[in-house]
């Protein structure tokens, strides 16, 4: 890289932000960033407010995920508008087609995961991923509303960050190292504060009412601090092609 960043100094860069996390105070933060900074995570409360309330409802789910990759995966619509026709026709055949894994997973969250679960998810990531209207991007989300407690959502910028501390090049097995990381890093934070303590602090709880799993607040810290790295990584690559 001939920029200003190297790859060893943005790996440590990266570290240090991960290590940051397991603080509750620093996750916070974090949360308290993302909200000033992204406005759709009124589209996020709604829709898993309402797949929350309807939980028995494979519909509602289902519902509420498309409702989800609508908002937060314009990018990949607004290039191939096909694909937004298919997501919900899409989104229906690959839950059914993993029904009986997510149910193996239903009861799953951060912090207790072990290697079985994390190879289930894996390929979970896997299938929702190959599908075209929900795609890599998309896949996160979609199994983040099937269990928010055990799935933590991620964007092309943030998988280029994490990409930095292991060695696969193949997106489900990133994913499933990016899952072991957030294991983690939710057992470092859940022995600091528990769960229910988190989501009582967290900044919009009062005005929500919404508790936010572990998994929802790594993800809101990794889009605020982890997320601009992700953008300085792709920056420096471009710089050196």
């Amino acid at each position: 890289m001939t920029g200003n960043h190297g790859p060893a100094e943005l790996k440590k860069k990266v570290l240090a932000c991960v290590d940051l996390m397991k603080d509750p105070e620093r996750l916070l933060q974090g949360c308290a960033k993302y909200l000033e900074a992204e406005k759709r995570d009124c589209v996020y409360v709604v829709a898993l407010e309402y797949a929350e309330r309807h939980e028995r409802s494979p519909k509602s789910i289902l519902f509420a995920a498309q409702t989800l990759l609508l908002a937060w995966n314009t990018p990949l619509y607004c290039k191939k508008m096909y694909r937004m026709q298919n997501v919900g026709r899409d989104l229906k055949s690959v839950y059914d087609l993993n029904d009986r894994v997510l149910m193996d997973l239903k009861s799953k969250k951060l912090g207790e995961l072990i290697p079985e679960d994390l190879a289930k998810v894996r390929e979970l990531f896997r299938s929702f991923g190959q599908c075209d209207s929900i795609y890599w991007t998309g896949a996160s989300k979609a199994l983040h509303v099937a269990n928010p407690a055990l799935f933590v959502m991620w964007d092309n910028d943030i998988r280029t960050a994490y990409h930095l501390l292991h060695d696969s090049h193949d997106e489900s097995t990133c994913y499933e190292e990016f899952s072991k990381a957030s294991n983690d890093i939710a057992k470092v934070l859940i022995s600091k504060k528990t769960e229910t303590e988190l989501s009582l602090h967290h900044p919009a709880f009062e005005s929500t009412g919404v508790k936010r799993t572990v998994a929802k607040m790594m993800d809101e810290y990794n889009y605020a601090v982890i997320k601009p790295i992700g953008k300085l990584i792709k920056a420096e690559l471009q710089q050196d092609s």
